[in-house]
């Protein structure tokens, strides 16, 4: 799995390019393609493992090849579905948030915790100076 980032003079019109060696699926204009070779090898798991500094036991490799098939094999499903005049959404759940009212609950504390406070001068508190 890889992706490459897109430049006008090489997007296809279509929403899918086959190429010679691997499928480009459309992910919008001037973003990035995705693009996938047919099956996933050991040498490929081992590769991404190793640039994301993740330590992999050989005796797992066969399962992550096999997770990362079953991966990929979902977004070419998900890729044929036709998503023509579906409205995108800004959130999954379309709902309205319950807000409280805007009202002051607190006292205003200010001069208590600043008696506290090694040195304030009308209502900031003064510190050390750091940067010269």
């Amino acid at each position: 799995m890889a992706s490459r980032e897109a430049d006008d003079a090489s997007l296809p019109q279509s929403d899918c390019y086959v190429g010679p060696t691997h499928v480009y699926y459309n992910l919008g204009p001037r973003v990035f393609w995705f693009f996938s070779p047919v099956p996933i090898s050991k040498d490929d798991v081992e590769r991404v493992a190793h640039l994301a500094r993740i330590g992999i036991d050989s005796t797992e490799i066969d399962a992550y090849t096999a997770d990362l098939d079953r991966i990929l094999d979902l977004v070419e499903q998900m890729n044929e579905i036709s998503t023509q005049g579906i409205e995108p959404l800004a959130h999954p759940q379309d709902m309205q948030l319950r807000l409280r009212e805007d009202t002051v609950t607190e006292s205003d504390q200010r001069t208590l915790f600043q008696s506290i406070a090694p040195q304030t001068d009308q209502g900031h508190y003064l510190v050390p100076k750091v940067i010269e």
